[in-house]
């Protein structure tokens, strides 16, 4: 078997909302829900700092800081308990399809529906593949480092998943609390760039992610269809026209 070398802390658990981990942590042990307290409303409090009605890379950046101290404190703790309570994976499982639905349902702007579901199926699929081929690596990586270690680690490159991350759960807080706001298409777009550069990362090490790995062939062509849909709205009538022509021609 080829050995694989993931980038270090460059992958990140899939994004759950703030409520779904508070969900989990409330299935852990007594101590570890005790240790784990502050991890809710330090997420909030980070994921506050982005729901601006600009939001920029930069400032996700800052906030991403205090929210990889959190997420990193959380992950081992559930992660320990995962093979021993069935509910804890059974409820993160689940949540990725509700959340899907959620964020469609809350989003008005298409390219920021399929924006953000791709963020969010692209972290979870490097979360899983992590643990399938190198789970001691990655709960090492998931302990959190000094704070000087992470504020260096939270503007490096191999941060973008946990910065689109940290966008994802903003738009999700945000679709929560039914907030409408500005905010929530920026963080989308944020967050599909910064996944893509996560999945760049990978590539680079020879590590595939496809955020899409477990759709079905249906789902696969619902989505490729929706995808051409949206690219033939934003054209306007003389570049249908000159495609329409195009077309005719390469015909003959």
């Amino acid at each position: 078997m080829m050995a694989v070398s993931l980038p270090r802390h460059a992958v990140e658990p899939g994004p759950l909302s703030i409520t779904q981990i508070e969900e989990l942590i409330v299935l852990l042990p007594a101590a570890a829900r005790a240790s784990l307290a502050w991890v809710p409303p330090a997420l909030r409090a980070a994921v506050s700092r982005v729901q601006v009605d600009h939001p920029t890379v930069e400032l996700v950046t800052e906030a991403a800081v205090d929210f990889v101290e959190a997420s990193h404190a959380l992950w081992p703790a559930l992660l320990a308990q995962f093979g021993k309570i069935p509910a804890l994976q059974a409820t993160y499982r689940a949540a990725t399809e509700e959340n899907v639905r959620r964020l469609r349902n809350f989003l008005a702007d298409g390219g920021a529906q399929d924006g953000v579901e791709w963020a969010l199926r692209a972290t979870r699929a490097t979360f899983e593949l992590a643990l399938a081929i190198a789970p001691a690596e990655f709960g090492a990586a998931l302990r959190a480092p000094e704070k000087t270690e992470l504020e260096k680690f939270a503007r490096s490159a191999e941060a973008s998943m946990l910065r689109a991350q940290l966008a994802v759960v903003a738009i999700m807080d945000l679709a929560e609390r039914d907030e409408r706001s500005v905010a929530a298409s920026a963080l989308a777009e944020i967050a599909y760039d910064e996944a893509q550069r996560g999945i760049e990362l990978f590539r680079g090490q020879g590590v595939e992610i496809n955020p899409f790995g477990d759709e079905t062939p249906d789902g696969r062509g619902a989505r490729l269809l929706r995808y051409v849909q949206r690219i033939r709205e934003s054209l306007t009538d003389d570049e249908r026209d000159w495609l329409d022509e195009a077309r005719l021609k390469d015909l003959r």
